[in-house]
């Protein structure tokens, strides 16, 4: 009986599976931004082209941390609200870190916004290592 494969990364005979290189490393990072992000969104802007970062997603209430001149600080806003206000970007995740970290080097932020950032960026750096 043949086994079963899964599709598009992998190319199947009659009894066995052979999985390209390309293959596996896709699906590795789509395994790491799936762990980055919990399957939420995790970089995202509004209307007035603002950015933020998404620290905490409980399905309820979303919590982020928008981008604004001087001292950062949390936002949390219930889930109904956050999808009508909030879309995703294609930003790199690392990138929109680097630029709210170094922010927050210089101009400082709450607790709940500068430790979310933090663990954020501390997960990201596990994944990424785990990989290599």
């Amino acid at each position: 009986m043949p086994k079963k494969c899964l599709p598009l990364l992998s190319v199947c005979t009659d009894s066995e599976c052979h999985y390209s290189a390309q293959a596996v490393f896709i699906a590795a990072v789509s395994a790491v931004i799936y762990t980055l992000t919990k399957g939420n969104f995790v970089v995202v802007t509004n209307t007035q082209r603002s950015t933020a970062i998404v620290i905490r997603n409980d399905g309820h209430k979303v919590t982020l941390v928008p981008m604004k001149s001087g001292k950062l600080s949390a936002r949390t806003l219930s889930f109904a609200e956050f999808r009508n206000e909030w879309q995703e970007t294609g930003y790199a995740l690392s990138v929109a870190l680097t630029t709210f970290l170094s922010h927050i080097m210089k101009w400082g932020a709450s607790l709940e916004a500068a430790r979310g950032l933090e663990k954020l960026a501390a997960r990201d750096r596990f994944v990424i290592a785990s990989l290599f």
